[in-house]
């Protein structure tokens, strides 16, 4: 049987934000993270760019720092 492709997506540093401080988007973020038929890319540069925000002070109430 032929392999089927998996679509190719980079999701931006506000999918990965929202997930962090809102239950609903963190449950569609892991639907996406685990659906076989997709292949999720990130670089380096996006995960600077989410530790720089979420550092930020006004999602101190939401994120802890540890």
């Amino acid at each position: 049987m032929a392999q089927k492709k998996r679509l190719k997506i980079i999701l931006d540093t506000n999918w990965y934000v929202s997930a962090s401080i809102n239950g609903n988007s963190r449950r569609r973020l892991y639907a996406l993270l685990i659906n076989e038929k997709l292949t999720i890319f990130y670089s380096r540069e996006l995960l600077a760019e989410y530790e720089s925000v979420i550092s930020r002070k006004k999602f101190e109430k939401f994120i802890r720092q540890e």
